[in-house]
């Protein structure tokens, strides 16, 4: 049984690996290790789960009648099985997400068993909060999220759904905590540095913004978006010679680039300082990639205008 279970597990990570929409011969070795030892629960964990993602990629509900007696038949062998309850929750709430059943209310019930039995498990935590998603529960999901983040405090995916959670509510100084953290997760991931300066923005910390910007800027130099947002800080904060440096060094480097905004931009900035030939030649550029950029018309016009 122990063999016929390892040769499947290994055949199923291939599988998955390749994405194979179809079921396997993994599945059919796990089913045979347990025929061979019907009373170990781990391989019926695994078998469960296998038709599970078998259900989500083929959209055939047969696969979750099979997962739902699979459930049922280790909580047979362990009533008190966290897994079990765990697996019955992810049946109800698949259930509800893609075959369009009424199955929350059991999802939840569920999960809370599993969180019950075994209250050190980031997943139940995380999948639970996945149910609360309109704002009447957004303070239980930003609770549960929590939890999930405690138990895992390395995992970075919970924080970014707690940041997710906490902008949805508004709550702009939570998101900026949550956000700090995550840079101290992952502090080589330009994003993150980025949302961090995006959320500081937003709540009018224009000062505080522009160091994560720059950070991210720093880290992938060759994002129009993360140069974009710098410059929009350095404007905001009254620092139009830095923001003109910096689109200016963008272009250079990436005489390429497609973004029209970088272009509009520029343009704003020259238009602001009277320098009406650099208006004219940004703006063609800019048109150049959007026939319709109606704000390099206008700026166009005024610099016509300006030029006789």
């Amino acid at each position: 049984a122990d063999v016929c279970f390892e040769y499947g597990r290994r055949l199923l990570v291939l599988e998955r690996e390749n994405a194979q929409a179809l079921p396997g011969k993994g599945v059919f070795v796990v089913e045979t290790a347990v025929q061979l030892n019907p009373y170990e629960t781990f391989y019926r964990d695994e078998l469960c789960r296998s038709y599970l993602q078998l259900a989500t990629v083929t959209k055939d509900e047969t696969w979750m009648q099979k997962a739902y007696a699979e459930a049922g038949n280790s909580m047979g062998l362990i009533p008190q099985h966290f897994i079990g309850f765990f697996h019955l929750g992810l049946i109800y709430q698949t259930l509800a997400e893609q075959f369009n059943k009424n199955t929350v209310k059991e999802a939840e019930f569920c999960y809370k068993k599993a969180i019950e039995q075994d209250p050190f498990q980031a997943p139940f935590y995380g999948n639970i909060a996945s149910l609360y998603r309109d704002n009447s529960n957004l303070n239980t999901a930003i609770s549960a999220l929590y939890q999930a983040h405690i138990t895992r405090p390395e995992e970075p995916g919970y924080v970014v759904r707690l940041v997710n959670a906490y902008l949805q509510k508004g709550d702009l100084q939570n998101a900026i905590i949550c956000s700090k953290r995550l840079t101290a997760l992952l502090p080589s991931e330009p994003a993150y540095h980025s949302n961090l300066g995006a959320i500081l923005y937003k709540a009018g910390k224009y000062e505080d913004a522009i160091p994560p910007f720059q950070k991210a800027v720093a880290l992938k130099p060759g994002d129009a978006a993360y140069i974009q947002n710098l410059a929009g800080a350095y404007n905001i904060t009254g620092k139009e010679g830095e923001a003109l440096e910096l689109l200016m060094r963008f272009n250079n480097a990436y005489p390429q680039h497609n973004s029209v905004q970088i272009h509009l931009f520029l343009a704003g900035l020259y238009y602001k300082k009277a320098d009406w030939e650099n208006v004219v030649s940004t703006c063609k550029k800019a048109v150049a990639l959007d026939k319709n950029a109606a704000e390099a018309f206008k700026l166009l016009g005024f610099a016509y205008c300006n030029l006789n």
